[in-house]
């Protein structure tokens, strides 16, 4: 089963995207800020992908990503970060960014390529248009349902 572990402070937006990762057929982890997510990311320590806010209390974005990459075996877990505000996350070692307001779609797709032993860096896709021509489905769907997920979850509250 793919796993993500989600680490936001807002709470509706935690929630949103852990229903949308459920019915992607994801194994769902939480936590409220940066401290928490990374103690939970050692207890883990599994095939998965984190998704990241980057301005929280407690411990930033930022912060969790500098000590993760202070951990040889955490170092290689990719981490998808998304923030209102100008990516600055790549210098500290995440993998990946989307800005938000989120599209759903495009992240699960994007985890699903990180878990699906794809490439390192997977080709950018920051739209839906990129993201419908992609191969890449929801695990056992073959009608590509990815899209209806975003469609179906999309809050009606920004995720900024």
């Amino acid at each position: 089963m793919r796993t993500v572990l989600i680490v936001e402070d807002d709470h509706d937006t935690r929630v949103a995207l852990r229903d949308a990762f459920e019915e992607a057929g994801y194994s769902v982890f939480t936590a409220a800020n940066g401290k928490d997510g990374l103690e939970t990311l050692r207890t883990l320590r599994m095939p998965l992908v984190v998704v990241l806010d980057q301005n929280m209390p407690i411990m930033s974005g930022d912060s969790f990503l500098m000590a993760r990459e202070q951990e040889p075996e955490l170092r290689k877990i990719p981490v998808i970060v998304m923030s209102a505000v100008t990516d600055r996350s790549s210098k500290y070692g995440a993998t990946d960014f989307m800005n938000k307001p989120l599209d759903i779609a495009v992240l699960i797709l994007k985890c699903n390529r990180y878990l699906d032993g794809g490439p390192s860096s997977p080709p950018m896709i920051e739209d839906r248009a990129s993201a419908e021509k992609s191969t890449a489905k929801v695990p056992g769907d073959s009608e590509g349902s990815s899209f209806k997920i975003a469609l179906k979850f999309e809050p009606s509250f920004s995720m900024a």
